[in-house]
């Protein structure tokens, strides 16, 4: 099962840290154009320590070209952007980042761990014992001792986490981690980052699983052709579509829709759906008109409805390879 315990950090959250937190991603005005296609436009954006933090949009937004100009797999056309406080390019922050971008890449013929273990002794960031510990936080102990080929999705997903918690990194950027899991794999996949942030750490993920976005981030940032239309904490995204549902008793209907005219109202028999966000507002216009409400309901609509609404009904759905112009590159770890 993914995440067997609390991941521990090596290094402590200093009481600096706490009390002036620096951001651990940060755009100003980061752009990236493929020929006649911006694909990222002026994006500005901060991501602080100890967050998940969530990456929306529709296919083809501009997601997975931010995540590989974060990872200096593609170079920016215009902006700047900082990762753990290292102005972007720089190849020493490929070194601090765990990463799982689209499908992870292994070798078929070999096991998953032996291609954990070559990866790690190329890069002089893992040996075996930290190869088997990230292993048991993916919950990808029980098969890595099989031909990657023999794999189902789900189990390549694993590795591929695996691959990206390999030396404790203190960031993890996640493109659709969750592709080809299993609902309690899902389940078992948010307590793990949920814990990696508690400890610390920090992950930026991308996931068209509108529902674990919500269950799992702190904050979310949306995107629409590659231009930043929403940031915030997750509860909040899109707040503006909420509703105040009022139950009254039938002599009071009219009172009561002429107290609430000023707002957008549909009644249903006795209850009124009305256009506004405030309870206490809407509870202090009927009581001004002498009615007493049955009772007062805050509507939030889910996340999936604010999604839709922000981004005009474009439908989510993770960047297929290429989709914002970034080609067909794959990577898996760091």
């Amino acid at each position: 099962m993914v995440g067997g315990g609390r991941w521990r950090h090596s290094c402590a959250m200093s009481s600096s840290r706490v009390a002036a937190p620096a951001p651990v991603i940060r755009c100003e005005g980061l752009s990236k154009r493929f020929g006649a296609t911006l694909a990222v436009d002026g994006l500005d954006l901060e991501v602080g320590p100890g967050q998940v933090y969530g990456f929306l949009g529709p296919n083809g937004a501009g997601k997975t070209t931010t995540i590989r100009m974060l990872l200096g797999l593609v170079a920016p056309s215009g902006g700047r952007a900082w990762v753990e406080g290292r102005e972007l390019p720089d190849a020493s922050v490929a070194a601090m980042v765990g990463s799982m971008i689209e499908e992870p890449a292994f070798y078929p013929w070999m096991t998953g761990r032996a291609n954990l273990e070559l990866f790690g002794a190329i890069s002089r960031r893992a040996d075996r014992a930290t190869v088997a510990e990230a292993l048991g936080w993916a919950g990808a102990d029980s098969f890595a001792d099989r031909k990657v080929k023999t794999y189902s999705q789900g189990m390549r997903q694993r590795i591929g986490l695996a691959d990206a918690l390999m030396g404790r990194p203190r960031l993890l950027v996640l493109d659709e981690p969750t592709n080809g899991l299993d609902p309690a794999g899902i389940r078992e996949f948010r307590e793990l980052l949920r814990g990696f942030a508690a400890d610390g750490g920090t992950v930026f993920v991308s996931s068209h699983l509108l529902a674990e976005v919500e269950h799992v981030c702190d904050r979310a940032a949306v995107i629409v052709r590659g231009r930043l239309v929403e940031e915030g904490p997750v509860a909040t995204l899109g707040a503006a579509g909420r509703k105040v549902r009022v139950e009254v008793l039938p002599p009071d209907l009219t009172a009561a829709q002429d107290a609430l005219a000023r707002w957008l109202v549909a009644v249903d028999g006795t209850t009124l759906l009305v256009g506004h966000g405030s309870g206490r507002e809407v509870n202090a216009a009927l009581v001004g008109a002498g009615v007493v409400a049955e009772s007062i309901e805050v509507v939030k609509p889910s996340l999936e409805e604010r999604f839709l609404s922000l981004t005009n009904g474009s439908a989510p759905a993770p960047d297929a390879a290429g989709s914002d112009g970034g080609g067909g590159v794959r990577a898996a770890g760091r």
